[in-house]
């Protein structure tokens, strides 16, 4: 399994994010905004904070708008995890 986050910010404001955070996996720079108007969660100038599940084609199986800092690794990983079985 691959993680990625996207994120309408630059690279240099991702590179903050990721260390302030210390983020772990890659984070792409969509600053035009086409990745997340692809999977409508653009809204204006910004993304949605929004976790999307896809399968190896690239189809949305999964989709968690009630991201919470404190908790949504641990619900990401169980939600996974119950699809693969």
């Amino acid at each position: 399994m691959d993680v990625y986050g996207v994120s309408v910010d630059d690279v240099a404001a991702q590179r903050a994010f990721a260390l302030k955070c210390d983020v772990r996996f890659p984070l792409l720079a969509d600053t035009s905004g086409e990745v997340a108007g692809r999977y409508g969660v653009l809204g204006g100038a910004f993304a949605a904070r929004v976790s999307l599940v896809l399968d190896a084609e690239g189809v949305v199986r999964y989709i968690d708008e009630d991201v919470r800092v404190t908790r949504h690794g641990p619900d990401m990983l169980k939600r996974i995890r119950s699809m693969r079985d």
